[in-house]
């Protein structure tokens, strides 16, 4: 819950600052007559609009992936699955899947949104002797992928792995891959190839 009331608070700065920097220049500025202005004030007054603009233009960019990216698991939690469980697609999408943008229509899917503020997740993938194709892709908070779980990457042996995010501060299990998370939610998007019957079955546990 607080994590909502940070991303709502952040989103209502966002707005704030974006419908000041995107107003019209205020009477003042309107009612000034240039021939009165010395050339310095003048500059001063564009500047000071310009830096406004530019930094109202930085926080958008900059929040809008956090405010989507809430959104987007507020929606697949409620609808899908849980925080820290994974959800498994038993059919390919269709144009009436608008869950996420633009899904491929040829590959089965597999979601898990992470809360790592607590404790790390430990994911665990199995032996595949068949060299089925998966991978299992990691997001930040910002859209960022910071790490792919794939067969290229366990090179079709079983592997566990710690998932841990940025505030952690307490013991890890020795012997066990590891993989450091920038910001405490996480997105796991991962995908099957369409030729294979059965998702692989990836477990992840608390």
């Amino acid at each position: 819950m607080k994590r909502y009331i940070r991303y709502s608070l952040l989103t209502f700065c966002l707005l704030s600052l974006i419908a000041f920097t995107i107003q019209p220049a205020p009477r003042v500025l309107a009612a000034w007559d240039p021939k009165k202005t010395d050339s310095r004030t003048q500059q001063l007054v564009q500047s000071r609009e310009n830096f406004a603009y530019a930094l109202g233009l930085q926080a958008y960019i900059y929040g809008y992936p956090l405010v989507l990216v809430a959104k987007t698991m507020g929606e697949m939690t409620n609808q899908l699955a849980p925080l820290n469980q994974f959800v498994y697609m038993d059919a390919v999408a269709t144009p009436s899947f608008r869950t996420i943008v633009t899904p491929n229509s040829d590959t089965l899917y597999l979601n898990a949104w992470l809360d790592l503020s607590r404790t790390p997740v430990l994911l665990q993938v199995p032996d595949n002797p068949q060299n089925r194709y998966y991978t299992v892709q990691m997001l930040d908070a910002y859209t960022n992928t910071f790490h792919n779980e794939s067969n290229r990457a366990t090179k079709q042996q079983a592997r566990q792995s710690v998932i841990v995010g940025p505030d952690w501060r307490g013991p890890l299990p020795a012997g066990i891959h590891k993989i450091y998370a920038p910001t405490n939610t996480v997105w796991l998007l991962g995908r099957v190839g369409f030729a294979k019957i059965h998702p692989l079955p990836v477990t992840l546990f608390c």
